[in-house]
Parts: structure tokens; sequence; C-alpha cells
């Protein structure tokens, strides 16, 4: 990820595989000073004031599902992106009743999140014609922060 605005953070370790966190961090830190999602995060037990110790604490529960059975963390839901509205109904309707489904289980602004849904369809065909032409990844991303990081 060298030369991008991409980071990564190790999650887990376990079973032999290791998952990675990619996040912006801009994006990530705006993302996660929306009320809504700050609120929902201290629910479910987080405190922390840098965006290195949420990760810490996520990580914490992640392995403790991974490695003991506990509880899914589905707050990593907020990490990714996904509404609030949409990670608080799952919890709380333990995946039930959703509206629709796509990218992830959708609880509220349905017709706005298939909208979304196709975006991301035509992003992941997109990314999939370039890197069957050849293109290298890292260029895609460097071209990609280059053009929107008004939008980051």
């Amino acid at each position: 990820m060298n030369g991008t605005e991409i980071s990564y953070y190790l999650l887990a370790k376990a079973k032999g595989k290791k998952t990675y966190f990619l996040y912006r961090e801009s994006t990530l830190l705006s993302w996660l000073t929306l009320p809504d999602n700050q609120n929902f995060l201290r629910r479910m037990g987080y405190e922390a004031v840098s965006l290195s110790d949420l990760l810490a604490d996520v990580r914490k529960k992640y392995h403790a599902y991974l490695l003991h059975g506990a509880a899914f963390p589905h707050e990593i839901g907020i990490l990714l992106g996904y509404p609030s509205q949409d990670v608080i109904g799952f919890v709380v309707n333990e995946g039930r009743n959703y509206l629709g489904t796509g990218y992830w289980k959708v609880y509220a602004n349905l017709e706005e999140t298939q909208h979304l849904f196709e975006r991301f369809d035509l992003a992941k065909e997109t990314l999939i014609r370039r890197i069957v032409r050849g293109v290298p990844l890292q260029s895609m991303i460097v071209r990609f922060d280059a053009g929107h990081t008004a939008c980051a």
C-alpha cells in the first residue's frame, strides 16, 4: 500500500489465517465522528479516544469471537462504513426482519441503499475489467486517491 492513502491493521491471526482491516484514515475518522456512529459504539462498550485504541478494542472482541466463541462484534459494520441504522437493526433483530439485502442486510432507507449497492457493483465490475487488462492494483488505488480526495 506504499504510495497510497490506504492503511492496514492486523485484526486477527488465528487458525493459520490473518484478517486485515484496510481503511483510509481521514475517511474513517470522519465517519466515526458522526453522532449516530459514536453513540452506537459507546452503547457497544467502546470508550476509545483514538483510532488506534478503537482498533485495538475491536481486535480484542474479534479475537474473543474467533478463539473463544464469544458473540461476533457486529459493530465492525460501522468501521466498514455500513449505516448505523442497518447495524443497529441487525443487532436488535438478530439478523431477521430486514427490508432487503445486498452487501449487508438493510433495515432503513432501502431505496437509497439499493442505489448504493448498484454503485458498488459498478465499481467492482470496473475493477475486475481493469485487473483483467493487467492494470496494477497499486496504480488503481493511487489513481482513485488522486481523483477522489475531495470525497474522502
